[in-house]
C-alpha cells in the first residue's frame, strides 16, 4: 500500500466505515422504534419496506444495522424485523453470547454463532410474536 501511496488508514475507512447516507437514514429509523424486552437484556428494530424505500436505501444497506442493537450495554440479544411484503418478514440476529444460529434454526434459518437471521411467513404482529416466543426461551436457557 505505501509503495502504491495509499494510506492505510484512508482506506480502511472508506472499506469498513464508510456508509451511504440511506443506511443512516435507514438507522435513525430503526433506533427510534428501538424496543427493549426481558429486563433489557434483548433490544428489537423494525424496518418496513416502504421506509427503505422512501429513504432511497438498497436492501445492501440494511446490512449492519442490527449490530446497533446488539451492541447497547447490557443487551444479549439484537433483533432486526424488516417487514419486505405484508406476508413475509426478515429476522436478522446478533449476539455477544449467544449462540443465534440455534435461535435461527428453530425458525428455519441458519447463520452463525453470532450472527443469524430467517425469512418467515405471516403478518408482522405473529411473526414477532413467534420469535420473541423463541428468543425468550433462548435467554432462560443462558447460563447465569
Amino acid at each position: 500500500l505505501l509503495e502504491h501511496n495509499l494510506s492505510p488508514g484512508s482506506l480502511s475507512q472508506k472499506v469498513f466505515d464508510e456508509r451511504p447516507l440511506s443506511f443512516y437514514i435507514l438507522l435513525k429509523e430503526a433506533l427510534s422504534g428501538l424496543e427493549f424486552y426481558e429486563q433489557k437484556k434483548i433490544a428489537v428494530m423494525t424496518l418496513s419496506r416502504d421506509i427503505r424505500e422512501r429513504s432511497g436505501a438498497t436492501t445492501d444497506d440494511l446490512d449492519g444495522i442490527v449490530n446497533y442493537s446488539r451492541n447497547i450495554e447490557g443487551v444479549e440479544l439484537g433483533i432486526l424485523f424488516y417487514v419486505d411484503k405484508d406476508i413475509e418478514v426478515k429476522v436478522g440476529f446478533r449476539s455477544k453470547k449467544l449462540d443465534v444460529s440455534v435461535l435461527a434454526g428453530r425458525l428455519n434459518g441458519g447463520g452463525h454463532a453470532k450472527a443469524a437471521g430467517c425469512r418467515l411467513q405471516g403478518n408482522f404482529e405473529t411473526v414477532k410474536n413467534r420469535v420473541m416466543t423463541e428468543a425468550r426461551q433462548m435467554l432462560r436457557e443462558l447460563p447465569d
